[in-house]
């Protein structure tokens, strides 16, 4: 099955693989009922969180070096999509660590509330 979020129109940027892996990731994770199932899907999860915060960092600091020197920069949804998948923490961190966004209010307000949004759900979920 191929879940289509969102679809990039500009040249050399593939969003759309890096959510359809992303998506395959969780599938894989959630398909395999066999004994250790319940540690390999946290572990999975933990991984899948993990490089989505580690996409949402980098994406941020690279957004921030294409801003000062004036180049083609990353749309605001790519950004806002990434956090709302799960790297949300990532962005945060990036927002801060390289000065980045936090003049919008979008992301200097709803970048937090996307945060405790996801740790409440992920409360909700496992316990």
């Amino acid at each position: 099955m191929r879940l289509r979020l969102f679809h990039w129109g500009f040249k050399g940027y593939k969003f759309e693989k890096v959510m359809e892996g992303a998506w395959q990731l969780l599938e894989a994770a959630s398909m395999c009922p066999h004994e250790g199932y319940e540690e390999r899907r946290r572990w999975s999860l933990l991984l899948y969180l993990l490089l989505l915060n580690l996409l949402g960092f980098l994406v941020m600091g690279l957004d921030k070096k294409r801003a000062r020197a004036g180049a083609y920069r990353f749309p605001e949804t790519l950004l806002l999509a990434i956090a709302f998948t799960g790297g949300t923490v990532g962005v945060y961190m990036g927002m801060y660590t390289f000065r980045h966004k936090t003049r919008k209010r979008l992301f200097s307000v709803g970048i937090p509330c996307l945060v405790l949004a996801q740790i409440g759900g992920g409360l909700f979920i496992f316990f």
